[in-house]
């Protein structure tokens, strides 16, 4: 085990159950001190990363950010498979699921407020119980993929523009691409709601903000390849 997309069931050989205990052995929060002393053999190289920036007020959420980052891995590798299936609702879902994994606030009543990520013993204790349960409901929703972790790398307008984008029937899912400087919004929509999907935009969000609406409609072409010739 090198890499987080290392911490898996398929490669370690274990159950979603105990990916979860593994999550839950990390701390919640750590400051720079502690995480030096955590990893001494590592010093110069974490030095060099907390050069890069400002320490967070509260310290490092590891273990969202390991839940974010486990779950993405394997999100990832579902979407080929889905892809290959044509399941493209459970798709659109995973979009969404990442979404939720970056947002920092959320649309309630016409209101952004802020996102707060739950990864506190006791909700570890309950994915570890639903991932051991009998019941196949339970199992189903503890599943790693499934949860969407804590990077928080989106921004408020991005997040509203997520949820405003579930509101349009046809959407199928919604999600930052991008980041870093606010990033951009990606949705996944069937052909026939596009436009509705954009108008909901400029009247919800643009128009409301009094900005010029900056939305495309656009179709997906084959990937990059190997050319032989």
């Amino acid at each position: 085990m090198k890499y987080l997309r290392d911490i898996n069931p398929k490669t370690l050989g274990v159950t979603d159950a105990e990916i979860f205990r593994i999550i839950k052995s990390l701390p919640e929060l750590a400051t720079r001190e502690e995480i030096l002393k955590m990893l001494p053999e590592h010093q110069e190289t974490i030095e060099n990363l907390f050069r890069s920036h400002n320490p967070p007020k509260d310290g490092y959420k590891i273990r969202q950010v390991c839940m974010y980052g486990i779950a993405e891995c394997m999100r990832s590798e579902l979407a080929v498979e889905l892809l290959e299936k044509g399941d493209i609702a459970t798709f659109g879902r995973l979009i969404s699921l990442h979404h939720d994994g970056d947002r920092v606030a959320r649309l309630v009543n016409g209101k952004m407020i802020p996102e707060i990520k739950d990864y506190s013993n006791r909700k570890m204790d309950i994915l570890i119980a639903d991932a051991e349960s009998n019941d196949p409901e339970r199992r189903e929703k503890a599943k790693i993929w499934e949860q969407p972790g804590g990077y928080n790398v989106s921004v408020p307008e991005i997040d509203m523009l997520a949820d405003l984008a579930k509101e349009v029937d046809g959407v199928m899912g919604a999600g930052i691409v991008g980041a870093g400087l606010g990033g951009s919004l990606i949705a996944l929509v069937k052909a026939e709601s596009a436009e509705k999907l954009v108008n909901h935009f400029a009247e919800k969000y643009y128009k409301a903000k009094s900005l010029p609406t900056r939305a495309e409609i656009v179709s997906a072409v084959g990937g990059a390849g190997i050319l032989k010739v």
